[in-house]
């Protein structure tokens, strides 16, 4: 099918595929408030390339960056032959781009529902046309087959200048009538419980008699839940691939009765989940052979073979492998790893089923839906942030930041944006380290960068120094008295520009507010918490009414009481501490928070 341009809204669309392509319509389908919603139609041929693009030009006005949900802190906007592109599919990113201007104000966002087949969602600035504009385009279709002889989809743009927040959150929630969520996690449930991870703190060689003597001082340190790593399942100290993953059976020597460790931790007040590298089985796995035939490809450098989705038996075992242990142990928790790479491209080998990739990792995914079979309060799933669009989501209740270890600015960065997509699961924070040298001041800094997710962190508890055990028990409790609010609260995200200079969230009662660069905070007469993760320790208040700012140092002491008054006014706050603010009229005498 040739070029076929249709005006709509202002917007001159140009809907154009391949020969499979047999016809292709554009209408408004609904919108409104500076919202626009388009169905796009296309009648396909059941051979041939069926690839299709649709493009349309936005002006280019008052852009301060760019935003996506696989971007990270890298907020630039690229020229045509280098477009910013967003590559979404089942296992991998999610179908949503946008333009930000300065301060956090949205310009544009721009999504689709296809969530499941491979689709890529570009921007670009055109200097080369000289048009003064800037080119969208959705690409479907493109490495894979169309689905049948009709197809439609849904695009939405949102050009309302609202928070990017609050733009990003309401392509969640139109994603929801594509892909029907889950019921939202309660607050006190075990997958919105602060993670203690065995990962950065032990690698490849977690132990049972090492962990059983962590959970005391995780529970009394405000823990509620636990992620037992890569290592657990084979002897030694790992090798840092995979080449024995596969069997996932308990290696004797490191934890000799894995029931008994989860109903010990269990007693105790501490939920676990346990890592599996779906896709893998190691080259020195008992089961290399025998599924060698059942392989997307062999991976030399990890030392593992990936397994095929497409294979109906591949999808079964996994299905009892995970059943079979949980039944087994009572085991209530999974953290399924390298979901990503069971969509590596591969031919169909015999035995396959005549189905995408895709479509054989979303029947994986349906299958093993409540496979734990434990308690909704205690059930965990992880997932991680490669693989976190709105089809795939529905499939677990933990959405974790990908790896950054002792990055904090990006695990800052990939709370705020996943916490920006409004799904109804915890989102949480990648596993936070650091030296025993570490100050107090510094490790409450880090954790106030992920304050707006559920903490996962992994430093030795008892050889940890008492300070740093005393900061983050004063985190921890602050973050479980409020768990609805930072979790599931309404965000507002300040200047993406800078990596979020400042981000918020707040209830009917409370607005909790994290500086992470020196800006002043402006005071309603709402009451706030003010988290000073800048670099001076100071607090500048621009308030429209009196109050009274109590101020605590990063243990949790009191720093001091300061009255304020309406306009202008810098009170000294701690580095990695917290001021709480009431108006006037609302301030009481001090009771511990």
């Amino acid at each position: 099918m040739g070029p076929k341009e249709i005006c709509l809204d202002g917007r001159r669309f140009t809907l154009k595929g391949s020969e499979a392509v047999k016809d292709a319509r554009i209408r408004r389908a609904g919108g409104g408030n500076g919202v626009d919603e388009y169905e796009i139609r296309l009648t396909l041929l059941t051979e041939g390339d069926g690839s299709f693009r649709l493009t349309w030009s936005e002006p280019m006005l008052g852009i301060l960056g760019f935003w996506s949900p696989g971007a990270g802190r890298r907020r630039e906007l690229h020229q045509w032959w280098a477009a910013n592109t967003q590559v979404s599919s089942v296992s991998d990113g999610a179908p949503v781009i946008a333009l930000f201007r300065q301060g956090g104000l949205n310009y544009r966002t721009a999504a689709v529902s296809e969530a499941e087949r491979r689709t890529k969602l570009s921007v670009c600035v055109n200097d080369f046309a000289e048009k003064e504009a800037l080119d969208f385009c959705v690409t479907l279709f493109e490495d894979e087959a169309p689905p049948g002889e009709d197809y439609t989809f849904y695009l939405r743009v949102d050009g309302s200048e609202r928070n990017l927040s609050a733009c990003i959150g309401d392509v969640g929630r139109w994603w929801e009538r594509f892909y029907p969520p889950q019921k939202r996690p309660e607050a006190n449930y075990a997958c919105v419980a602060p993670l203690y991870s065995t990962w950065y703190a032990y690698h490849q060689d977690p132990r049972q008699e090492t962990l059983i003597k962590e959970l005391p001082l995780a529970k009394a340190l405000g823990f509620g839940a636990m992620t037992v790593d890569d290592g657990w399942s084979y002897a030694g100290p790992g090798t840092g691939d995979y080449r024995y993953c596969g069997t996932w059976t308990p290696d004797k020597e490191k934890f000799p009765d894995l029931a008994g460790f989860i109903k010990k931790a269990k007693a105790c007040g501490i939920y676990t989940a346990f890592w599996f590298s779906v896709p893998f089985t190691g080259l020195d796995d008992p089961n290399f052979t025998r599924l060698q035939d059942r392989f997307l490809c062999v991976d030399e450098g990890l030392k593992a073979g990936v397994l095929d989705p497409r294979f109906p038996e591949v999808r079964y075992e996994l299905k009892e492998t995970y059943a079979r242990f949980c039944e087994q142990y009572g085991a209530g928790g999974l953290k399924l790893d390298f979901i990503t790479d069971l969509e590596r491209p591969a031919p169909p080998k015999p035995g396959c089923e005549p189905i995408t990739r895709g479509e054989a990792v979303k029947k994986l995914l349906t299958s093993l839906d409540g496979v734990t079979n434990a308690p909704e309060n205690e059930a965990m799933v992880e997932f991680r942030q490669y693989y976190m669009g709105p089809s795939i989501a529905r499939h677990c209740n933990m959405l974790r930041v990908c790896d950054c270890a002792f990055d904090v600015v990006s695990n800052r960065v990939g709370t705020a944006d996943l916490r920006m997509l409004g799904y109804p699961l915890a989102v949480h924070s990648d596993m936070l380290l650091w030296a025993k040298g570490e100050t107090p001041e510094n490790c409450a800094v880090m954790l106030q960068n992920i304050l707006f997710a559920v903490p996962q962190i992994s430093v030795e508890l008892r050889s940890a120094p008492p300070e740093q055990l005393a900061v983050i028990k004063n985190h921890l409790a602050y973050f479980n008295a409020h768990r609805e609010l930072l979790v599931f609260g309404r965000l507002t995200v300040y200047e993406p520009e800078a990596n979020y200079a400042a981000l918020s969230a707040e209830n009917d009662g409370l607005r909790v507010i994290a500086l992470y660069a020196p800006r002043p905070v402006r005071f309603d007469g709402k009451t706030a918490d003010v988290f000073n993760a800048a670099a001076a320790d100071t607090l500048v208040l621009s308030a429209d009414a009196a109050g009274t700012a109590e101020c605590f140092d990063c243990f949790g002491a009191l720093a001091g009481v300061y009255p304020f008054a309406p306009g202008s006014t810098e009170l000294p706050l701690p580095r990695g501490g917290r001021a709480r603010l009431t108006a006037a009229a609302a301030a009481a005498p001090r009771k511990d928070r």
